[in-house]
Formats: structure tokens, C-alpha cells, sequence
């Protein structure tokens, strides 16, 4: 058997955050590059190995295939604008004799050699073929077969088989096609990648305005580079503009241009994933995470039992879907609690509104145990908030009152009164609260910072803070923690309520601004 290994390393570490090919750095004393020319040098039926890489990397490449590679014959290919177009660049590289080919990415250098050697083992018992850069357009079930048609490099082709796994995303005309069940629901991600300053680590953010019930997210991956995407019912790419504008945002932009891209993702499963002939995987059968929509996972351990149900149905000469419903059976019995119970965060999450009272909830996990919360008013989240109060240990002392009419008591039985929302006009709670004499923290909404700023001698109603939850707890616990500050900026409140706010001066204010 002839075997031969072509290493992609053609990639310009974009993503990585490097100036130039991530694969030529250093890793534990050695480029990356040599640990995988070494590993791969290791496996005594790779008689063969073309790296193909851009030519400005020619002269480091060829020195760490001249260390890595003494005894192998080795050849450079020119690498492509794609991965398959690299990949097709090293197999016109290889020599005519070549049987068998084990394309590796240069970037994973923990390959192992016994790895390689079984791969190649099963491909010569079983066989395997890659049709790279091409496009499956629909997948038919006729005749005691499975019809494939494909478009490549080369036009299009069609391709024959006894079996087929669907396993190529939401494609809906493969699946309907194929005949197979779309999954039960669909949401839009918008994704784009850009330079930030101060993400540290992952921030989300939910709210209706932000992201239409479900959640936007800031992932940093290498240097200042942030992974900046927004997961909703609909609109995704239009709410991740508005993400990239606003003022979570666009203060911390370095420079660059969001290239934002998008497409569905499923967050229930589809009720069924075995038929006749065909199996469906991954994001096809809905087999990712409810709350994150992550599938990498799911989609490896649903792939491996696909892969045993349908090697027994081949050996059995059994490919009917009783047979095939084992699949079924197997991944659901593995991951049917976990995305049932993730489906229930996320139906939780979907209530959660911009007034963000889940926030008060979590800065009140962070405060001494006699600290309490009081929440006035209705709303459809109620019950996502008392499951929430709950598993944070804190449901005995998170009260939500309901709908109230006596406004002023409640007001009055508070030592602090809370903003905690994602956005608002000028708040007429916060107001109120100010008329009352109640203190206010508040986080950075618009006109809060207006509202709750120091007078000519330096006292201020209140408080204004970030968005995060511990900030919101530290401000409160020190306020309440100083009767005395609390007690002056209460009267500080209410002469801010008469001064700024009262109804008369408002009246006035409005006058003098339409008579022009």
C-alpha cells in the first residue's frame, strides 16, 4: 500500500490573531509546523508528503521539511484562496503511483500516528473518496438506493449509494428532498469578528431590543480580536448593527470592517431523524444546545452513533427504518434530559425583558443574607424570575408584589430604590423614586446620568454603575451599609424631584422650548 500525506498549510493566522502563519510560531520550543511534519513522520506507510503553502512562507517551510523530513521524499504545492482549493492543489502534486492519500491540517499538531495508521487500514477495507469543494444539492431515495446530486469544481455529478447521512446544516431543500423533517424551530444568528478593547472574557446580553427574546454574545478569541453575533427570532443581522452602534459597542471598536454573516440555527430537534436509507446529524436534525445553540458536542456524539447504527444495518443488509430507528433511539436516550431542560432555560431567557430583572435578582445573590428586594408591577416573567430566585438561593427573599395601587407606601418602605435595565427614556420610576426621598442606583441608562448627578455642593441623589450585576450589588450593599449617606442623599433626592422634576417646571420647560 502507497500512502501519501498532504499537509494544508497555507492559512494566514487571521483568526488566530498573528501577524503572519499561525503555523510558524513556536509551541513548547518548536513551530507547530515541525511537531506535525514529525508526528506525521512517524507513521511508516506515509512514503510521501507535499506541504502545501503561500509562497511567502516558502523559505521557513522548506527549512522545517528539511529538519522534519531527512529520509521522506517531499515536494511544496502553491496554496489556494480556500482550504479545498489547497487540498486539490497537493493531490495534482502527487505522483501517479500514489494509491491512497491522508490529508492533514498542518494546525493540529497532536496528531497521532496510530490514528493515521487505522484510518488508512479501514480505508483500504471499506473505502473512501472525498469529493472536495463540491456542493450537495439534494439527496433522493429511489430504488433501493440513495441519489445524490452534486456540484463540483468539475460541474455537476451524481453520486450512488446504499446509505446516506444528512449532515450538511439547515439546508431545507436537501431535507425535503431526501424526505426528511425539517427541525421544530428556527432562529437567525448574525455573526461578525472585529478588534475590541476590554473583553476580557464572554459577555451576553439579553433583552428584546438587543436581540428580538433571546441573546447577543462578545467571545474574545486571540489579542484584542471579539467574536461579536447576535442569535433571534428574526431581523439578526439588522440587531447586530444596531449591536455594533450602540453604546456597549462602539466605544470599544478599534478599527476594521464588520463583514457580518448569517444563517439559520435550530434550537429544538426535529421529531424525527431516521428513515429508509438516510440518517440526519447535527444542525440538520437539530441536535444542538437549546440555550447556546453550540453543536460541535452533539453533533460528534450523534455522528459516532449514526455511524454504528448504520455499519450494523450494512452488515445485516438491513437499511429499513425500523432498523435505522435505532439511531433515534440511541441519541435521544443520551441527549433528550439535557435538551429538555435546556429548553426550559431558554423558554426563561425569552421572558427576561430589557428591564432586565433578572440583574436585580443576581446583584441580590451577592448581598448579605437580610438584604431583600421588593418588585412592584406584572409581567409575563414573572415565573422565569421566581425559577431564576430559586436556583440562586434566593427566592425567600425576592418578593414580586404584584400590580399595586399604593405606590407611595411601597416607596416608602425602601432604603434603595434600583434601575437595573438595559435601556429606558428617562425613567418615570426613577423619578417617583427621587419625589419620595428614596436614593437611586441605577445602571448607565439614558438620563440617569443626567438625573442622578451632584449638586453645586457635591451631593448626589444617587448612584449610576455599569451593567454588571456585581457592580449594581456593590453600590446598594454600600449604600445600605451607610445610614447616614443614605439619609442625605435621600433629602438630596427629593429636593432634585422639586428642583429638576416638579410638574410645573416641567410644564414651563416644555413651553419655552415650543415657543421657540
Amino acid at each position: 500500500m502507497t500512502a501519501a500525506a498532504i499537509v494544508v498549510a497555507a492559512g494566514r493566522g487571521e483568526r488566530f490573531g498573528a501577524a503572519g502563519n499561525k503555523l510558524l510560531l513556536p509551541l513548547a520550543g518548536r513551530p507547530v509546523l515541525l511537531w506535525t511534519l514529525l508526528r506525521l513522520r512517524a507513521c511508516p506507510r506515509l512514503t510521501e508528503f507535499v506541504i502545501v503553502a503561500a509562497e511567502r512562507d516558502r523559505e521557513a517551510v522548506v527549512t522545517l521539511a528539511e529538519q522534519a523530513l531527512p529520509d521522506r521524499p517531499w515536494r511544496m504545492a502553491a496554496g489556494g484562496a480556500t482550504r479545498s482549493q489547497s487540498v486539490r492543489s497537493g493531490l495534482a502534486a502527487l505522483p501517479a503511483e500514489v494509491e491512497w492519500v491522508a490529508i492533514h491540517d498542518g494546525a493540529r499538531p497532536l496528531i497521532s500516528p496510530a490514528l493515521v495508521e487505522r484510518l488508512l487500514d479501514a480505508a483500504q477495507v471499506a473505502g473512501a473518496a472525498y469529493r472536495l469543494g463540491a456542493r450537495c444539492l439534494e439527496v433522493v431515495r429511489e430504488d433501493g438506493r440513495v441519489r445524490a446530486a452534486v456540484e463540483g469544481p468539475d460541474g455537476p455529478e451524481e453520486v450512488v449509494a446504499r446509505a446516506a447521512v444528512l449532515a450538511g446544516g439547515v439546508r431545507f431543500r436537501v431535507l425535503d428532498r431526501a424526505g426528511a423533517v425539517r427541525p421544530r424551530r428556527l432562529l437567525q444568528t448574525a455573526q461578525t469578528e472585529l478588534p475590541m478593547a476590554g473583553v476580557d472574557e464572554v459577555e451576553v446580553y439579553l433583552g428584546r431590543e438587543v436581540a428580538g427574546g433571546s441573546f447577543a454574545w462578545a467571545i474574545p478569541t486571540v489579542g484584542k480580536r471579539v467574536k461579536l453575533g447576535v442569535c433571534a427570532e428574526e431581523r439578526a443581522a439588522v440587531l447586530l448593527e444596531r449591536l455594533l452602534a450602540g453604546p456597549r459597542i462602539a466605544p470599544r471598536r478599534l478599527d476594521g470592517v464588520a463583514r457580518i454573516r448569517s444563517k439559520p440555527v435550530p434550537v429544538r430537534p426535529a421529531r424525527r431523524t431516521a428513515y429508509e436509507r438516510v440518517v440526519v446529524v447535527g444542525d440538520a436534525a437539530g441536535q444542538v444546545k437549546p440555550t447556546t445553540a453550540g453543536g460541535i458536542y452533539y453533533g460528534i456524539l450523534c455522528a459516532e452513533l449514526a455511524a454504528r447504527t448504520l455499519d450494523d444495518g450494512l452488515r445485516r443488509g438491513d437499511l429499513s427504518a425500523r432498523r435505522l430507528a435505532g439511531y433515534e433511539r440511541s441519541w435521544r436516550a443520551e441527549l433528550g434530559r439535557e435538551l429538555r431542560v435546556g429548553s426550559a432555560f431558554r423558554r426563561i431567557g425569552e421572558r427576561l425583558d430589557d428591564k432586565r430583572l433578572d440583574r436585580l435578582v443576581r446583584a441580590l445573590a451577592l448581598l448579605p443574607a437580610d438584604v431583600h428586594a421588593l418588585v412592584a408591577g406584572g409581567g409575563e416573567e414573572r415565573g422565569a424570575l421566581e425559577a431564576l430566585a430559586a436556583s440562586l438561593g434566593v427566592a425567600d427573599r425576592f418578593h414580586l408584589l404584584g400590580p399595586r395601587e399604593d405606590v407611595g407606601a411601597v416607596l416608602a418602605a425602601l432604603d434603595v430604590f434600583v434601575v437595573c435595565s438595559d435601556r429606558e427614556g428617562l425613567s418615570n420610576a426613577m423619578l417617583e423614586a427621587l419625589a419620595a426621598g428614596v436614593p437611586v442606583v441605577s445602571t448607565a441608562v439614558s438620563g440617569a446620568a443626567e438625573a442622578l448627578a451632584p449638586d453645586a455642593g457635591g451631593l448626589a441623589p444617587g448612584v449610576v454603575v455599569g451593567f454588571d450585576p456585581a457592580e449594581l450589588a456593590a453600590a446598594v450593599g454600600a449604600l445600605l451599609a451607610d445610614p447616614a449617606r443614605r439619609l442625605a442623599m435621600g433629602r438630596a433626592a427629593a429636593r432634585r424631584a422639586r428642583e429638576r422634576f416638579d410638574f410645573e417646571r416641567m410644564l414651563d420647560a416644555w413651553e419655552a422650548v415650543l415657543a421657540g
